[in-house]
Protein backbone atom coordinates (compact mmCIF):
# COMPACT_ATOMS: atom_id res chain seq x y z
CA UNK A 1 0.00 0.00 0.00
CA UNK A 2 1.64 3.72 -1.12
CA UNK A 3 -0.16 6.95 0.09
CA UNK A 4 0.62 10.15 -0.66
CA UNK A 5 -1.59 13.22 -0.25
CA UNK A 6 -1.83 17.00 0.68
CA UNK A 7 -4.01 16.29 3.97
CA UNK A 8 -4.30 13.83 6.99
CA UNK A 9 -3.78 10.07 6.50
CA UNK A 10 -5.31 7.60 8.53
CA UNK A 11 -4.10 4.03 6.65
CA UNK A 12 -4.79 0.60 8.53
CA UNK A 13 -3.40 -2.66 7.31
CA UNK A 14 -2.24 -6.39 7.39
CA UNK A 15 0.05 -8.77 6.33
CA UNK A 16 1.64 -6.15 3.91
CA UNK A 17 3.97 -3.10 3.83
CA UNK A 18 2.47 0.39 4.18
CA UNK A 19 4.57 3.78 2.42
CA UNK A 20 3.52 6.89 3.47
CA UNK A 21 5.24 10.31 2.23
CA UNK A 22 4.69 13.70 1.36
CA UNK A 23 1.63 14.23 3.42
CA UNK A 24 0.35 17.67 4.35
CA UNK A 25 -1.06 16.88 7.64
CA UNK A 26 -1.30 14.24 10.82
CA UNK A 27 -0.84 10.62 10.04
CA UNK A 28 -2.04 7.50 11.94
CA UNK A 29 -0.98 4.15 10.38
CA UNK A 30 -1.68 0.58 11.60
CA UNK A 31 0.15 -2.10 10.37
CA UNK A 32 0.46 -6.37 11.09
CA UNK A 33 3.07 -8.57 9.69
CA UNK A 34 4.36 -6.11 7.59
CA UNK A 35 6.53 -3.34 7.35
CA UNK A 36 5.74 0.39 7.93
CA UNK A 37 7.88 3.20 6.05
CA UNK A 38 6.71 7.25 6.61
CA UNK A 39 8.77 9.63 4.81
CA UNK A 40 8.01 13.93 4.31
CA UNK A 41 4.86 14.44 6.84
CA UNK A 42 3.62 18.23 7.64
CA UNK A 43 1.74 16.79 11.10
CA UNK A 44 2.41 14.57 13.54
CA UNK A 45 2.61 10.79 12.76
CA UNK A 46 0.92 8.18 15.17
CA UNK A 47 2.03 4.44 14.20
CA UNK A 48 1.39 1.24 15.77
CA UNK A 49 2.81 -1.83 14.18
CA UNK A 50 3.80 -5.72 15.08
CA UNK A 51 5.93 -8.16 13.30
CA UNK A 52 6.97 -5.48 10.74
CA UNK A 53 9.82 -3.18 10.78
CA UNK A 54 9.22 0.70 11.27
CA UNK A 55 11.18 3.78 9.76
CA UNK A 56 9.43 7.13 10.01
CA UNK A 57 12.03 10.48 9.20
CA UNK A 58 11.40 14.08 8.13
CA UNK A 59 8.71 14.58 10.70
CA UNK A 60 7.34 18.43 11.43
CA UNK A 61 5.32 17.68 14.49
CA UNK A 62 5.64 14.77 17.49
CA UNK A 63 6.15 10.63 16.54
CA UNK A 64 4.63 8.34 18.80
CA UNK A 65 5.34 4.45 18.03
CA UNK A 66 3.92 1.81 19.62
CA UNK A 67 5.17 -1.74 18.25
CA UNK A 68 6.00 -5.47 19.06
CA UNK A 69 8.54 -7.66 17.71
CA UNK A 70 10.00 -5.07 15.10
CA UNK A 71 12.78 -2.83 14.93
CA UNK A 72 12.54 1.12 15.07
CA UNK A 73 14.02 3.60 12.95
CA UNK A 74 13.44 7.10 13.62
CA UNK A 75 15.14 10.18 11.85
CA UNK A 76 15.06 13.88 11.76
CA UNK A 77 12.00 14.80 13.98
CA UNK A 78 10.91 18.37 14.93
CA UNK A 79 9.14 17.92 17.88
CA UNK A 80 9.14 14.93 20.57
CA UNK A 81 9.02 11.17 20.23
CA UNK A 82 7.79 8.11 22.32
CA UNK A 83 8.78 4.82 21.33
CA UNK A 84 7.30 1.79 22.85
CA UNK A 85 8.72 -1.14 21.73
CA UNK A 86 9.46 -5.16 22.24
CA UNK A 87 11.83 -8.06 20.52
CA UNK A 88 13.46 -5.34 18.39
CA UNK A 89 16.22 -2.56 18.11
CA UNK A 90 14.71 1.25 18.25
CA UNK A 91 17.31 3.65 17.23
CA UNK A 92 16.40 7.20 16.98
CA UNK A 93 18.26 10.40 15.46
CA UNK A 94 17.89 14.33 14.88
CA UNK A 95 15.13 15.01 17.22
CA UNK A 96 14.16 18.45 18.53
CA UNK A 97 12.33 17.94 21.39
CA UNK A 98 12.57 15.21 24.51
CA UNK A 99 12.46 11.75 23.51
CA UNK A 100 11.05 8.51 25.71
CA UNK A 101 12.33 5.24 24.33
CA UNK A 102 11.09 1.96 26.44
CA UNK A 103 12.33 -1.32 24.89
CA UNK A 104 12.45 -4.56 26.25
CA UNK A 105 14.79 -7.60 24.64
CA UNK A 106 15.99 -4.84 22.25
CA UNK A 107 19.00 -2.05 22.15
CA UNK A 108 18.82 1.52 22.10
CA UNK A 109 20.74 4.17 20.04
CA UNK A 110 20.17 7.68 19.87
CA UNK A 111 22.25 10.51 18.58
CA UNK A 112 21.72 14.25 18.62
CA UNK A 113 18.51 15.11 20.61
CA UNK A 114 17.76 18.61 21.33
CA UNK A 115 15.48 18.17 24.53
CA UNK A 116 15.83 15.58 27.62
CA UNK A 117 16.39 11.40 27.04
CA UNK A 118 14.46 8.71 29.20
CA UNK A 119 15.84 5.33 27.68
CA UNK A 120 15.21 2.32 29.26
CA UNK A 121 15.54 -2.17 27.65
CA UNK A 122 16.43 -5.13 29.61
CA UNK A 123 18.69 -7.85 28.18
CA UNK A 124 20.16 -5.14 25.62
CA UNK A 125 22.49 -2.28 25.46
CA UNK A 126 21.99 1.32 25.51
CA UNK A 127 24.44 4.26 23.50
CA UNK A 128 23.23 7.68 23.38
CA UNK A 129 25.43 10.78 21.75
CA UNK A 130 24.95 14.21 21.48
CA UNK A 131 22.49 14.69 24.05
CA UNK A 132 21.68 18.75 25.06
CA UNK A 133 19.36 17.91 27.97
CA UNK A 134 19.11 15.78 31.00
CA UNK A 135 19.09 11.81 30.92
CA UNK A 136 17.54 9.35 32.52
CA UNK A 137 19.10 5.80 31.33
CA UNK A 138 17.71 2.26 32.73
CA UNK A 139 19.25 -0.70 31.73
CA UNK A 140 19.36 -4.49 33.00
CA UNK A 141 21.22 -7.15 31.45
CA UNK A 142 22.96 -4.48 29.09
CA UNK A 143 25.95 -2.04 29.14
CA UNK A 144 24.83 2.07 29.44
CA UNK A 145 27.37 4.36 27.28
CA UNK A 146 26.72 8.16 27.21
CA UNK A 147 29.14 10.60 25.44
CA UNK A 148 28.43 14.72 25.01
CA UNK A 149 25.80 15.11 27.34
CA UNK A 150 24.70 18.61 28.51
CA UNK A 151 22.36 18.05 31.54
CA UNK A 152 22.20 16.06 34.63
CA UNK A 153 22.83 12.21 34.00
CA UNK A 154 21.03 9.34 35.88
CA UNK A 155 21.77 5.77 35.33
CA UNK A 156 21.07 2.56 36.63
CA UNK A 157 21.71 -0.74 35.50
CA UNK A 158 21.59 -4.16 36.40
CA UNK A 159 24.37 -6.83 35.54
CA UNK A 160 26.06 -3.97 32.91
CA UNK A 161 28.49 -1.85 32.62
CA UNK A 162 28.19 2.22 32.69
CA UNK A 163 30.72 4.06 30.67
CA UNK A 164 30.14 8.07 29.99
CA UNK A 165 32.49 10.28 28.42
CA UNK A 166 32.57 14.23 27.81
CA UNK A 167 29.29 14.85 29.81
CA UNK A 168 27.92 16.96 32.22
CA UNK A 169 29.47 16.46 36.26
CA UNK A 170 25.84 16.15 37.94
CA UNK A 171 25.38 12.34 38.12
CA UNK A 172 24.05 9.52 40.12
CA UNK A 173 24.92 6.27 38.68
CA UNK A 174 23.81 3.02 40.20
CA UNK A 175 24.93 -0.45 38.92
CA UNK A 176 25.23 -4.21 40.01
CA UNK A 177 27.13 -6.54 38.81
CA UNK A 178 29.11 -3.94 36.52
CA UNK A 179 31.73 -1.42 36.52
CA UNK A 180 31.27 2.37 36.73
CA UNK A 181 33.90 4.70 34.43
CA UNK A 182 33.53 8.08 33.62
CA UNK A 183 36.37 10.19 31.64
CA UNK A 184 36.38 13.84 30.47
CA UNK A 185 34.05 15.64 32.40
CA UNK A 186 33.16 19.15 31.58
CA UNK A 187 35.16 21.77 33.36
CA UNK A 188 32.57 22.75 36.22
CA UNK A 189 32.04 21.58 39.88
CA UNK A 190 31.28 18.20 40.32
CA UNK A 191 28.74 16.65 41.81
CA UNK A 192 28.66 12.42 41.25
CA UNK A 193 27.05 10.11 43.66
CA UNK A 194 28.23 6.73 42.38
CA UNK A 195 27.64 3.43 43.70
CA UNK A 196 28.11 -0.12 42.19
CA UNK A 197 28.21 -3.26 43.30
CA UNK A 198 30.45 -6.70 42.30
CA UNK A 199 32.28 -3.67 40.14
CA UNK A 200 34.60 -0.89 40.39
CA UNK A 201 34.20 3.14 40.01
CA UNK A 202 36.70 5.25 38.01
CA UNK A 203 36.92 8.45 37.67
CA UNK A 204 38.48 11.24 35.38
CA UNK A 205 38.65 14.51 36.98
CA UNK A 206 39.05 17.96 35.22
CA UNK A 207 40.68 20.91 35.55
CA UNK A 208 38.17 21.99 37.64
CA UNK A 209 36.83 19.38 39.89
CA UNK A 210 37.57 21.31 42.86
CA UNK A 211 35.71 19.04 45.51
CA UNK A 212 35.28 17.39 48.77
CA UNK A 213 35.96 13.31 48.55
CA UNK A 214 34.23 10.09 50.32
CA UNK A 215 35.24 7.42 49.10
CA UNK A 216 34.44 4.08 50.31
CA UNK A 217 35.33 0.59 48.95
CA UNK A 218 34.51 -2.93 50.38
CA UNK A 219 36.93 -5.87 48.95
CA UNK A 220 38.71 -3.18 47.09
CA UNK A 221 40.96 -0.34 47.30
CA UNK A 222 41.05 3.16 46.90
CA UNK A 223 43.52 4.98 44.88
CA UNK A 224 43.13 9.02 44.88
CA UNK A 225 46.49 10.21 43.87
CA UNK A 226 47.00 13.74 44.36
CA UNK A 227 43.93 14.50 47.22
CA UNK A 228 44.54 15.89 50.44
CA UNK A 229 42.60 13.71 52.84
CA UNK A 230 42.66 10.43 55.09
CA UNK A 231 42.86 6.86 54.13
CA UNK A 232 41.78 4.33 56.60
CA UNK A 233 42.00 0.61 55.59
CA UNK A 234 40.23 -2.02 57.75
CA UNK A 235 40.49 -5.37 57.02
CA UNK A 236 38.60 -5.83 53.89
CA UNK A 237 37.16 -2.03 53.85
CA UNK A 238 38.70 1.24 52.84
CA UNK A 239 37.39 4.93 53.16
CA UNK A 240 38.63 7.73 52.60
CA UNK A 241 37.73 11.81 53.13
CA UNK A 242 39.23 14.33 51.63
CA UNK A 243 39.59 17.97 49.87
CA UNK A 244 40.74 19.31 46.15
CA UNK A 245 41.11 23.03 46.01
CA UNK A 246 38.61 25.14 47.42
CA UNK A 247 35.04 24.34 45.77
CA UNK A 248 31.98 22.98 47.24
CA UNK A 249 31.62 20.19 44.39
CA UNK A 250 31.06 16.75 46.15
CA UNK A 251 32.76 13.51 44.61
CA UNK A 252 30.88 10.35 46.51
CA UNK A 253 31.69 7.08 45.37
CA UNK A 254 30.89 3.34 47.16
CA UNK A 255 32.03 -0.03 45.56
CA UNK A 256 31.23 -3.12 47.13
CA UNK A 257 33.58 -5.80 46.29
CA UNK A 258 35.35 -3.91 43.72
CA UNK A 259 38.06 -0.43 43.82
CA UNK A 260 37.98 3.18 43.15
CA UNK A 261 40.07 4.91 41.51
CA UNK A 262 40.25 8.55 40.79
CA UNK A 263 42.90 10.01 38.32
CA UNK A 264 43.66 13.75 37.18
CA UNK A 265 43.81 15.31 39.85
CA UNK A 266 46.52 18.06 39.29
CA UNK A 267 49.11 17.56 42.77
CA UNK A 268 49.80 21.20 43.59
CA UNK A 269 46.11 21.60 44.43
Amino acid sequence: MSISQTGPVKSYNSFGSTDINNVGGAVVCENQNGDIKIDQVEGSVDVENSFGQVNVSNVEGRVDSYSQNSDVQIAFVEEGLMVKNTFGRVDAKNVGADAEINNSNGDIEVLEIKGNLTARTNFADILGRGITGRVNAVSSSGTTDLEDVSGSITCEARFGDIFLQNVFPQLKCTTSNGNIKISNLYPVVPDLDLESTFGSIKVELNEKSEASFDLRASFGTIDVPGVKGHLVERHSNASFTGQLGEGDGVVKAVASNGSVIIRGAPSNR
